[in-house]
């Protein structure tokens, strides 16, 4: 399986995928957004991992403890089915720009078999 592993003194990034990573994706099609949330609520760390065959679990924890976690199922149809366990609470700027990340690790799922991507920050 190939993994990507990116560090760059800010953030470690490592993604495990069933397919090669093009080089132009580590320039920051999930990296743009996720540096923008970064702003908005500093990440402590963010995992999106396949759990079960079309099932994957988005973990974000932020650096002052809140977490967003929820599944995401591929069930055949266009979009996927998409569940929350939200108990903390989250300001619209921040989570409005969780779902540009959300959105990116979506697609790299359907398009390169990301089978897990985690990044911590430091």
């Amino acid at each position: 399986m190939p993994t990507l592993t990116l560090i760059d003194g800010v953030k470690n990034v490592k993604v495990d995928s069933d397919q090669q990573i093009p080089s132009e994706w580590a320039s920051g099609y999930v990296l743009t957004p996720l540096a923008a949330l970064n702003v908005a609520a500093p990440i402590s760390t963010l995992t999106w991992e396949r759990v079960a065959p079309g099932v994957y679990e988005y973990r974000l924890v932020l650096k002052d403890g809140r977490k967003w976690i929820q599944t995401v199922t591929f069930d055949g149809l266009a979009e996927p089915l998409q569940t929350f366990n939200i108990s903390d609470g989250w300001r619209s700027a921040e989570f409005s720009l969780s779902r540009p990340v959300r959105e990116c690790l979506i697609a790299n799922s359907i398009s390169l078999g990301f089978q897990k991507f985690k990044v911590t920050y430091v």
